[in-house]
């Protein structure tokens, strides 16, 4: 079984196939990045935050939520549960910034479970294991947005790692210069950085693979192929060959277990 499972982590990395339909375990990583835990959490708004009076009710209601720690993938877009598997949040990938319907009704799916109303305006917003900083609400429809990453610097600076910043550089030889431009090059499986202020950027949400995928869920793909790895080997060395073969291996809610009737389970977490 560890075997299989590696097997697919490997297919998940090398994007063979279709990345998500054809692999459950590429997808499951894509929606634990994608998707918030249920904890509870602050909430922080930007300088710059407005509520149209139309969703005032619907924000209060999803705020509530929040603090509350209840699951936010009701109000969160119905392709990480309807797709199929052909889910691209381009403006995950890139900014790490999360977009979520502000309707006051829950409305009841038979196949996918319950979603709260669609609205035109949404709340777009940089979510993290502690705080939703609630960045602005607009239209539907504001993906390549580079103006959600100049707020996250100008309002939270300490959120952003030198990771984050080209040091050094002060040009580049292209640069997109709006949120069309950015857009389109996601869907190529280009990544790009971003000129804000002074400061050369890069993707706060890592960017995207070949296919539009996140590209931090595949590199979870990687950490947990190479620590199965390494639990292959202790368990061949200590037990043997036949021992490993007799191995199951399942995953739930984040976490990855390692058991056999020879040893005590093996946990990870994701």
């Amino acid at each position: 079984m560890c075997k299989v499972l590696i097997k697919k982590l490997e297919e998940a990395i090398c994007c063979e196939g279709d990345f998500c339909s054809s692999n459950p375990i590429g997808s499951y990583l894509y929606y634990l990045y994608s998707i918030p835990k249920a904890v509870s959490r602050t909430v922080e708004k930007a300088k710059e935050f407005k509520c149209p009076d139309e969703v005032r009710d619907g924000l209060k209601m999803f705020e509530e939520a929040v603090v509350n720690g209840e699951d936010l993938l009701p109000w969160l877009s119905t392709q990480y549960t309807e797709r199929q598997g052909n889910e691209k949040d381009y403006m995950m990938s890139l900014f790490h910034v999360c977009h979520f319907h502000l309707g006051t009704e829950m409305e009841k799916r038979r196949k996918y479970g319950n979603k709260i109303k669609r609205t035109n305006y949404i709340l777009y917003a940089y979510v993290t294991e502690n705080s939703v900083y609630e960045l602005g609400i607009e239209p539907h429809g504001a993906w390549g947005d580079v103006r959600w990453q100049e707020r996250i610097i100008k309002n939270w600076p300490s959120l952003i790692s030198d990771s984050h910043k080209l040091n050094d550089c002060d040009d580049v030889a292209f640069c997109p210069q709006n949120a069309e431009e950015i857009l389109q090059l996601a869907k190529l499986g280009v990544n790009v950085s971003f000129k804000i202020g002074t400061e050369q950027m890069l993707p706060f949400g890592g960017g995207v693979t070949n296919l539009g995928k996140a590209q931090l869920s595949q590199f979870r793909s990687i950490i947990i192929k190479n620590w199965l790895r390494k639990q292959e080997r202790a368990i061949i060395k200590q037990f043997g060959e036949p021992v490993l073969n007799g191995c199951s291996v399942s995953i739930n809610k984040g976490m990855l277990y390692i058991s056999s009737s020879h040893f005590d389970s093996i946990e990870y977490i994701f």
